[in-house]
């Protein structure tokens, strides 16, 4: 099946006459943002800055959206320039997105000349998430002349090297003078396999053609000659695989409204290859035909309406074929109104699911499998939102039918859900008061065949805080989180707080039969489990400080400060000091500054214990990115009397990556200022130090 691809991309790439990339297309992108930005801008909603070092720079404060634009020529911006597009929180646009912040950099350049298909445009961007971790790279795209031959390089590169969920790498280069000759490089990293595919093509003349196609990670080269037949506007193939030849013909029409490609192929004892598709520009119809030695492989027919689309679309899909059998799939969508879509093969299992949103918004979902009428799963959801003058919260239900060992039975085992192996209604509620969202009533319902119900969960807090798990519910969720235990029973949880005096919590466990705290004097509490007094506590923070006190039974205590200097928490300073109990001491600072590309971190430990003695430990941690080269370096000093180690002892680690030929590791002690360690070099190997 890999060749029969093979020798569909071959039949295309000689039908299209190795064409390269044109400008129009691509600057089309940016040629109206370039040259009428002040129409973007007001659609928007943007206030535009009159007085800037830009041409043109437009600013939407509330939310945090800028956009600059400086032309090469302010007399003509269709010579291009500079835009820079920033978004300090994009979260404000798109709802649930990962990325924070947001900034783009577009450079275009037409040339001399405008439209003489000669041009280049890079972006360069900068993503912050929103759980932190940065990315950035560049998207280049560039379209020259050297000597009689037109080059189209496309690249697109994280700079993230050391990220492995970074995007993949990719490189396309083409070469053409549209007369003689035509060149082209593919390269795809996805970091985990690197692919890469060269083809040329030779014009003997206006009708005959000739090429390679090469695969280098797989050392393989194919051949492949080409006739361009005039009179029946096709294109006549050999195709040449490692000495064996097979012929064919390839054959791309395009009048404007609707496309044509076919590929013909003689595999000789194998039989013969046909492909054909075609499609209407408007994609309201398409067709895919794929047959091996007059056997239908697969044919598909595609019609629907995609003028509204993405707000409004509706499609079929008509298939028939030896694997895939013979049916039709439809497809139905009003964006926030209603979803439809429907499997339906002539044999075998169907497959229908319906999702609308009614004007209240209430969410109405249904899916349904059959096959030979008989019901393999059935699933019904509803959620009812509640939002009134008092209480928001939402009403949902659920009746899920799973028929014995159905096709769908192994899909739910492998993912844990146990209960979605059998038949079950279900039914929740939630209603929190507006004015204090943690006064709240929540509760589960499971209902049973003859339409009893009980409450599997049911928490509130409108009077007391109370809440009850039932036994089928916690061994429920023990399956879930593979803790197979067959034991649990019933368990309940009540709770009484008096704001300022105190908090207690039963439970009807043994483990676990009462919680308390209790305010003793506004600053000191006491905290008692199951009767026996654990400690006294207190709390207090002020500013940038924070400050606790605890004393044991026994009568000791434990005081505790954190300061800070300021509250950005990529750059900070802090200290915490711990006094007790007895003559116990310690002292800690902390020094962090977290850039893109340079991370330092240190932290310092004076201390004073019996078990220890006066000590002193400090760690230095520095790290630097520069140019896809990664360096650390540890720098350590220990002081602990009472420990083997020697008086002031030094260490150091350093480390530098660039990639798997070019790094080097080291270690080393430092004692009365020399080195004594070892280091590893890519080159040099090990070297030690004594």
């Amino acid at each position: 099946m890999n060749r029969l691809i093979l020798l569909g991309v071959i039949a295309i790439i000689g039908a299209c006459n190795g064409s390269v990339l044109r400008a129009d297309g691509m600057m089309d992108m940016f040629q109206g943002l370039m040259s009428n930005p002040d129409a973007f801008a007001s659609s928007l909603g943007m206030e535009r800055v009159k007085r800037s070092n830009w041409d043109r720079e437009f600013n939407l404060e509330k939310m945090g959206f800028h956009f600059r634009v400086k032309y090469q020529d302010p007399s003509n911006r269709l010579k291009g320039g500079v835009a820079e597009v920033e978004f300090q929180d994009f979260r404000k646009f798109v709802k649930g997105s990962p990325v924070k912040a947001m900034k783009f950099v577009l450079t275009a350049d037409s040339g001399a000349v405008w439209a003489d298909g000669l041009f280049n445009f890079n972006i360069d961007y900068e993503l912050g998430f929103l759980f932190g971790g940065q990315d950035s790279g560049r998207v280049r795209y560039e379209r020259k002349k050297n000597g009689d031959f037109y080059e189209a390089n496309f690249e697109f590169m994280s700079n993230s090297e050391g990220n492995p969920d970074r995007p993949p790498t990719v490189q396309l280069d083409l070469k053409s003078d549209y007369k003689t000759k035509a060149t082209g490089r593919l390269f795809f990293d996805n970091h985990i396999k690197a692919k890469e595919y060269q083809w040329e093509l030779d014009f003997i003349n206006q009708e005959t053609f000739k090429g390679v196609f090469i695969r280098p990670n797989l050392k393989e080269t194919y051949s492949f000659e080409g006739k361009f037949n005039k009179a029946e506007g096709k294109v006549d193939l050999v195709v040449d695989f490692n000495g064996k030849k097979y012929n064919g013909y390839a054959d791309v029409d395009f009048d404007g409204t609707q496309g044509l490609v076919k590929v013909n192929f003689d595999l000789g004892p194998a039989g013969k290859f046909d492909f054909q598709f075609n499609a209407k520009k408007d994609m309201s119809e398409a067709g895919l035909k794929l047959f091996l030695n007059d056997k239908d492989i697969l044919t598909a027919k595609l019609k629907g309406v995609l003028d509204q689309a993405p707000r409004l679309f509706k499609y079929e899909a008509r298939y028939s074929g030896m694997v895939v059998g013979e049916g039709k799939v439809r497809v139905q969508y009003e964006r926030f109104k209603e979803l439809k879509f429907q499997y339906l093969p002539k044999t075998g299992l169907t497959f229908d699911l319906k999702a609308d949103l009614n004007d209240d918004k209430t969410l109405n979902f249904h899916a349904t499998a059959t096959e030979d009428e008989v019901k393999n799963f059935e699933v019904q959801y509803k959620m009812t939102p509640v939002n009134d003058d008092a209480t928001v919260g939402f009403n949902t239900k659920v009746d899920w039918y799973m028929k014995d060992r159905s096709p769908f039975y192994r899909f739910f085992y492998r993912m844990n859900c146990l209960h979605c192996l059998t038949s079950f209604k279900m039914q929740s509620n939630l209603a929190m008061q507006k004015n204090k969202l943690y006064k709240f009533d929540f509760e589960v319902l499971d209902l049973e065949e003859d339409g009893s119900s009980h409450k599997e969960v049911y928490v509130t807090t409108n009077d007391k805080y109370y809440a009850f798990f039932s036994e089928h519910f916690l061994n429920e969720m023990a399956h879930m989180f593979n803790s197979y235990r067959k034991f649990y029973k019933d368990f309940e949880m009540e709770g009484e707080w008096n704001p300022g005096k105190y908090l207690k919590v039963t439970t009807n466990t043994d483990m676990f039969q009462v919680f308390l705290i209790e305010n003793m004097d506004g600053y000191m509490r006491k905290v008692e489990f199951n009767g026996k007094e654990l400690l006294k506590a207190g709390f207090d923070k002020n500013g940038r400080q924070i400050k606790q006190t605890v004393e044991l039974t026994n009568g000791q205590k434990v005081d505790t400060m954190l300061t800070w200097e300021t509250d950005n928490f990529y750059n900070n300073k802090a200290k915490m000091t711990f006094d007790g109990p007895e003559e116990n001491k310690i002292e800690t600072e902390f020094e962090w500054d977290m850039q893109p590309t340079n991370k330092n971190f240190k932290f310092d430990v004076k201390g004073d214990c019996e078990d220890l003695g006066n000590y002193h430990v400090s760690r230095n941690y520095k790290y630097q990115y520069n140019n896809g080269e990664q360096t650390m370096v540890v720098k350590g000093m220990t002081d602990i009397p009472n420990s083997p180690l020697p008086e002031n002892f030094e260490t150091e680690m350093e480390a530098r990556y660039k990639n798997p030929t070019d790094f080097n590791f080291a270690s080393y002690m430092v004692l009365a200022g020399e080195k004594f360690g070892w280091e590893y070099d890519r080159q040099q190997g090990f070297k030690w130090s004594f």
